[in-house]
């Protein structure tokens, strides 16, 4: 990723690759060459080369970008601090593209690290038959709501309950008028039982029995 210097009139015609929600644009002049723009002032921040975002893109056309951050990166050491600029593209609640200084692109996935789960609190596509997939991979289970779903259902019931459960927790925040905060306790009634979801890390949720 090369930062380059560009007439404004050479990168008026370009393709938003960027979904509209993002506040920051990413578009597609010609070539290697993109630009980064904020999208509601059309403001330019950054036009750089990238022979590896031209072939990732190349090779995956049809690829959905929901958002852009730019990152700054600082290196520190012998006392001396090296900021780099790199970008974040955002592809779904669990990936995203990092696009380095070096020109490198790395496809990351955000995962629970057994640090963030408490004692008796295992990962629901480890422990229960369901696939590995979302809503299943955000979510994490307590023992005891693990012994009643397997006390209910088995196989694809399993799937079916877990189904429920995630979906009567969205319908539980999108009507609420406050956002979720971290480590705070959502108490649903559910239609087997109630139970309570807690959030620990981005887009990942503790479901236990009330």
């Amino acid at each position: 990723m090369k930062e380059i210097s560009l007439k404004p009139n050479s990168i008026k015609n370009r393709t938003p690759l960027t979904e509209p929600t993002s506040p920051i644009t990413l578009s597609h002049v010609r070539g290697s060459v993109y630009v980064l723009s904020k999208t509601f002032r059309d403001e330019v921040i950054l036009v750089f080369e990238s022979h590896a975002l031209e072939n990732f893109l190349e090779k995956y056309p049809d690829l959905k970008i929901p958002q852009v951050e730019i990152i700054q990166t600082i290196s520190v050491g012998a006392g001396e601090f090296d900021a780099k600029r790199e970008l974040r593209l955002s592809l779904d609640d669990r990936r995203f593209i990092t696009l380095t200084h070096c020109d490198e692109i790395f496809i990351s996935i955000w995962a629970i690290s057994p640090l963030t789960l408490q004692c008796h609190e295992y990962l629901a596509t480890e422990i229960l038959a369901v696939p590995n997939r979302s809503p299943y991979l955000n979510m994490a289970l307590t023992e005891r709501l693990i012994t009643k779903i397997v006390e209910i259902a088995d196989g694809e019931q399993q799937e079916h309950i877990l189904h429920i459960l995630w979906r009567d927790f969205e319908a539980k925040i999108n009507a609420s008028r406050f956002p979720l905060v971290f480590g705070d306790n959502v108490i649903i009634s559910g239609e087997w039982f109630n139970f309570s979801v807690r959030q620990i890390v981005n887009n990942q949720f503790v479901f236990d029995l009330c």
